[in-house]
């Protein structure tokens, strides 16, 4: 749980990120209250806590802070929640581990002996791969606090080129030493920079996940030093054309995340031959049914990812047609950024036999198309649409109204969780969302032996475009604030960042 620190001067209010400690008007009460308890003991003779020594003003100190009443262990296990969320930490006064040493003595001790709060770190270059003298200096101090545990590290280049930087006073980042204790990496640069952050003899004994943009031949290097990597999100460099996968084998790798323009058919069963432990892949993939081989077997893959890179790709060839080269019995998370195949999907889920728990995809939102989308998948237990057109037209295809459709029963029984992202111009519909979810949470509840069983839905959240007309009026406002009451968890967030915009979390603080 992060620790933030929320104000200046004159505003000191110290709570969890995700969490916050809200406070009312009533809450100085009873800090007022501990602080008149524990007054009497500033007024003890001075004659008796000097002869109790320590232990006297120890006592002192529990009773005015009880906190210092728990032990160190305690504390660096209280500490350690207090991270980022985020794997890397940007070095910051008000953000853990930094805000913990400004406390008081006690803490800065126990976080300074506390290794963890010092394994990961964030930089940023100020001029493409060069660095402020004080950020290198830094660097090495924060490490050596971590001792001799892994370490995780993101390095950056700065994204404002509004500003002219002076590099005289820049340096060069060398973190040769570092490699061989580095086991999450994260190199935003080029690829020319990045090569030399990562030259290829150097060997990354502990490196278990790399984030990248490399040229093909860096990142066999890489493969080939570094005997643990099970995580690997890849940017690849252009204007390289067809890649054979051969040199990148690996029995390690089980995550594989690769940004490139597009894949051919060839290209994604490669993928998954040359690298046999893969459990997920995502990548860019157009597939051309150019051949009549029999779909291979990938028993280990259990998520699948495929994009469509704009409108390149060729007329008649979509991502989602890569299911036809596969057969994976044990897929659960399937993405796909494309239009629909019904007859890939259909022999892909019967030769298959696979349970389709997460579902990610994109549709219109006319009946005929939902219904074609979902249909097939009868286990999906958490839905993430993209919804293009009226919402009031997906909703109702899903669970439909009672007055209308009478023909057309539920669909996806075993949906709990869903997502919808909303792409439209349209207005968004929060009416006929939060009948929708009244609806199905009946139907849950309801006892219906000639019916089927459909669970009952627990969370939604809804993805705008904050420059569009989002915002619920204040009668539908209180529609929501109603759904929360009842046990549904449900969100409204900005596209792009998953940033929560309502409902919006109050925090007071202490004048």
């Amino acid at each position: 749980m992060p620790l933030v620190f929320q104000g200046g001067s004159q505003n000191c209010n110290v709570s969890r990120s995700d969490h916050p400690i809200t406070t009312t008007e009533d809450s100085p009460a009873p800090i007022a209250s501990h602080r008149a308890a524990a007054a009497p003991l500033a007024q003890i003779d001075s004659g008796i806590v000097p002869e109790m020594g320590g232990e006297g003003q120890a006592l002192v100190d529990v009773v005015v802070c009880p906190v210092h009443s728990l032990p160190p262990e305690i504390m660096s296990c209280v500490f350690i929640e207090c991270l980022p969320n985020d794997s890397d930490a940007r070095p910051s006064n008000g953000r853990a581990p930094l805000l913990l040493v400004r406390v008081c003595r006690r803490w800065t001790d126990i976080a300074l002996s506390t290794p963890y709060l010092w394994s990961s770190l964030e930089i940023t270059a100020q001029s493409r791969h060069l660095f402020s003298r004080s950020t290198l200096r830094g660097l090495e101090t924060w490490f050596s606090r971590a001792h001799t545990l892994p370490l995780s590290l993101k390095i950056q280049h700065n994204v404002d080129r509004s500003q002219i930087v002076d590099i005289s006073g820049l340096e060069t980042l060398d973190i040769s030493d570092l490699l061989p204790r580095v086991e999450r990496l994260t190199v935003w640069f080029h690829m020319d920079d990045s090569r030399t952050l990562l030259p290829a003899t150097s060997p990354l004994p502990q490196l278990r996940s790399l984030t990248a943009v490399l040229w093909d031949a860096d990142l066999r290097h890489v493969i080939q030093n570094a005997p643990c990597l099970t995580e690997l999100f890849w940017t690849r460099g252009v204007d390289h054309g067809t890649i054979a996968f051969h040199p990148f084998t690996s029995n390690t790798l089980t995550k594989l995340d690769i940004c490139f323009d597009s894949f051919s058919g060839a290209e994604f069963i490669g993928i998954l031959q040359h690298l046999p432990m893969l459990s997920y892949l995502a990548c860019y993939v157009t597939a051309r049914f150019t051949d009549t081989r029999a779909p291979l077997p990938f028993p280990n893959l259990h998520t699948l990812r495929l994009r469509q890179w704009g409108t390149r790709s060729p007329l008649l060839a979509l991502p989602i047609d890569a299911l036809g080269l596969v057969t994976l019995p044990n897929l659960r998370h399937l993405e796909y950024d494309s239009c629909w195949n019904s007859d890939v999907v259909t022999a892909f889920l019967s030769r298959s036999q696979c349970t389709i728990r997460q579902l990610k995809c994109q549709m219109m939102s006319v009946t005929h198309a939902v219904r074609g989308h979902l249909e097939p998948f009868l286990h999906v237990e958490e839905l993430y649409a993209i919804v293009r057109g009226h919402l009031a037209s997906f909703v109702d295809t899903l669970h439909p109204r009672d007055d209308s459709e009478r023909s057309s029963p539920p669909m996806l029984l075993e949906l709990r969780r869903m997502t919808i992202s909303y792409l439209s111009n349209l207005s968004f519909d929060y009416s006929s969302v939060i009948d929708f979810v009244h609806r199905r949470r009946a139907a849950a509840d309801a006892h219906n032996l000639n019916a089927p069983r459909i669970a009952k839905l627990e969370s939604l959240y809804i993805k705008v475009d904050t420059g569009s007309n989002w915002r619920p009026d204040p009668t539908i406002e209180n529609e929501l604030h109603r759904l929360i009451s009842s046990g549904v968890d449900f969100e409204i967030q900005a596209i792009g960042d998953d940033r929560v915009i309502w409902p919006r979390k109050r925090v007071v603080s202490n004048p």
